[in-house]
């Protein structure tokens, strides 16, 4: 999608850009990068929809970046519902440019804070070929036996 926009994409130009990445953590649902773009550093976020909305406080509309209204996150929230009823999978992209001469974020909490929602992407994301006949197994195990968490210590 980003090389489609114009946006070079190869492995060297963007670790020529990158100055600090906070890796994909499953409990907090995102990952972030900061990377320098015309003289600044710039926080790029992406992860689950509800825990980027979080931390948004601003959204792009036509280049400006207005304040996130509530009725404004309402919509948002539709949105990706109505994407997770037609089985896509939602990522949600913010951003936050430094203000020039700012040093780099030390914690990620620093840096995924206060960010200027970009967009959302629905995609599909089917299962893996080997995923019906692991569900077939599960099936078949458990009508010999059952499972519940009550019947765990």
């Amino acid at each position: 999608m980003a090389a489609s926009a114009g946006v070079d994409v190869t492995v060297a130009a963007r670790e020529a850009r990158r100055k600090r990445l906070f890796r994909f953590d499953p409990k907090l649902k995102l990952m972030s990068v900061v990377d320098e773009r015309d003289g600044r550093l710039v926080i790029s976020v992406k992860g689950a929809p509800e825990e980027v909305m979080a931390r948004v406080t601003r959204m792009l509309v036509d280049g400006a970046e207005p304040p996130v209204t509530d009725g404004y996150r309402a919509h948002v929230a539709g949105v990706m519902d109505g994407f997770g009823r037609q089985g896509l999978r939602v990522l949600a992209f913010a951003r936050r440019a430094l203000p020039p001469g700012a040093g780099l974020p030390a914690a990620r909490e620093e840096a995924e804070r206060d960010l200027c929602l970009i967009g959302l992407v629905a995609m599909q994301d089917p299962p893996r070929p080997e995923v019906p006949e692991a569900i077939g197994q599960v099936h078949r195990a458990g009508s010999a036996s059952t499972w519940s968490p009550a019947t765990t210590g």
